[in-house]
């Protein structure tokens, strides 16, 4: 794909045999292969000789390459949209300023890896516009300044108040103590533009919440 503007490109169920170590089977030059409208490489296999594909980007924050549909081509992973988002020991507290309303986790990433998604503190945003069905699975431990509180996390879409996904509730006995959290959570139709955060809340006025460890996988097919 060396050349072209608004195309449709579908490579199907093909065969790739190179004959030396330099050869590349797939190679797409997105500087004079714009705007491609549908760009479908599916069902594949090669030689194992030389290259495969070469040339897509799924980690950029753009989304350059993030309508193209890379899947089931034997000798490669599947570019189906996924990320993941590592905290590791934050110290920024999120502060319940009234009790039970619910406000936006704060935290600073310590590491990520993305497909499809764009990454940033606390939000993940799905780049495709095919829509699909996606899970999150999101662990780690939080703390509160005071003991004997009830805080509940969960995922918000879009900021959208009062709808939250995969909620979970804990009960913090001790203050200023880490306390484990696992959740799991579905959501269907994710679509271009969809952004997701984590959320949490408190009984009580005026706790802070400190989410020291995160681990957070996000997958859509």
């Amino acid at each position: 794909m060396d050349k072209g503007q608004s195309a449709i490109v579908n490579l199907i169920s093909g065969t790739y045999l190179n004959a030396n170590g330099t050869d590349s089977a797939i190679i797409y030059k997105p500087s004079a292969f714009t705007s491609p409208e549908v760009v479908s490489i599916t069902g594949n296999s090669w030689n194992n000789i030389g290259k495969y594909i070469e040339g897509f980007d799924f980690a950029r924050s753009d989304g350059r390459d993030a309508n193209v549909i890379m899947e089931s081509n034997a000798g490669i992973g599947n570019k189906n949209p996924n990320c993941t988002v590592g905290v590791l020991n934050n110290a920024t507290t999120t502060t319940i300023t009234t009790g039970s309303n619910w406000y936006k986790a704060n935290w600073t990433n310590t590491s990520s890896t993305t497909t499809k998604w764009t990454i940033g503190n606390n939000i993940i945003t799905y780049q495709p516009i095919n829509k699909r069905n996606g899970w999150f699975v999101i662990s780690g431990n939080i703390s509160c300044n005071n003991a004997n509180r009830t805080v509940s996390i969960g995922i918000v879409k879009n900021n959208a108040s009062g709808t939250r996904y995969g909620e979970t509730t804990l009960r913090i006995t001790t203050g200023a103590q880490p306390f484990q959290f696992s959740t799991v959570v579905y959501i269907s139709d994710i679509g271009a533009g969809d952004y997701f955060e984590l959320f949490c809340t408190s009984n009580s006025s005026g706790d802070q919440i400190t989410f020291q460890d995160i681990q957070w996988f996000a997958n859509a097919q």
